[in-house]
C-alpha cells in the first residue's frame, strides 16, 4: 500500500521530471557551468536558506514534540556551495523576485500555524534536492562534493524524517486540496529556482 509521502511524490513526479532536465542540474553533473550561473545559484540559495531556517524553526513548533525530538541533524548547505566555487561576486548578488515570491508563498503558509501544512509547504524544497541528485549518477565530477552532501546520509535522514512526519501527521487527518496545491505550488517555485541561473 502506497504511503501518503509516495503518493506525494507521484503527484509531484512531472514537475520534479522538469528539474531534474534544467539546464543546471545536467551542469551539476557534467561541470559545464558558468562562474555566472554558479554565483548567482550560490547567492539566491544563501538567502533563501537564511529565511527557509527561520521558518523551518516555526514548523518545529507545531509540530509535536516527540516529531521534533526524533529529528536528524544535519551539517549544514555552507560546504555545499563552496563546493560550486563561487566567487566574491555572489556577495554582491541581490535575491531575485523569484526567490522573494517563493519565500512569500511558504511563509504564508506557514503562518496558518498547521504543523502539516507548514511540512507540506517546505518539503518540496527538501525531499527535492535528494530526490534529484539520486538521477545524477555515481560518476566522478567537477562539483561532486555538492552531489555528495545533497547524496549522503545526513540529508537522506533529514529527507526521510520529512516524509515519517507527513506520514504520522495524516493518520489523524487528510491532505486538504488547499494543502496539495500548497504543496504543488512550492514545486513550481522550486523549478524557476532551478531555471533563473541560466538565464
Amino acid at each position: 500500500m502506497m504511503t501518503t509521502h509516495e503518493w506525494l511524490t507521484t503527484q509531484a513526479t512531472p514537475l520534479l521530471h522538469q528539474i531534474q532536465q534544467t539546464a543546471f542540474v545536467t551542469g551539476i553533473g557534467t561541470g559545464e557551468l558558468t562562474q555566472a550561473q554558479r554565483d548567482y545559484y550560490v547567492a539566491q540559495d544563501h538567502y533563501y536558506i537564511e529565511r527557509f531556517t527561520q521558518m523551518w524553526q516555526a514548523m518545529e513548533q507545531q509540530l509535536p514534540p516527540e516529531l521534533v525530538a526524533r529529528q536528524p541533524k544535519t551539517l549544514g548547505e555552507a560546504g555545499a556551495h563552496a563546493t560550486l566555487e563561487p566567487s566574491a561576486a555572489a556577495a554582491q548578488i541581490k535575491p531575485g523576485q523569484h526567490n522573494l515570491d517563493y519565500l512569500a508563498h511558504m511563509e504564508a503558509l506557514i503562518a496558518q500555524g498547521d504543523g502539516l501544512t507548514s511540512m507540506l509547504a517546505l518539503l518540496p524544497c527538501t525531499e527535492s534536492y535528494h530526490l534529484v541528485v539520486k538521477q545524477l549518477g555515481t560518476r566522478a565530477a567537477r562539483f561532486q562534493g555538492w552531489i555528495d552532501y545533497y547524496r549522503g546520509p545526513e540529508y537522506q535522514a533529514m529527507t526521510e524524517w520529512c516524509w515519517q512526519v507527513v506520514d504520522h501527521l495524516t493518520t489523524q487527518r487528510a491532505i486538504t486540496q488547499s494543502e496539495l496545491a500548497g504543496y504543488l505550488r512550492a514545486y513550481e517555485y522550486e523549478l524557476l529556482f532551478w531555471e533563473k541561473p541560466m538565464h
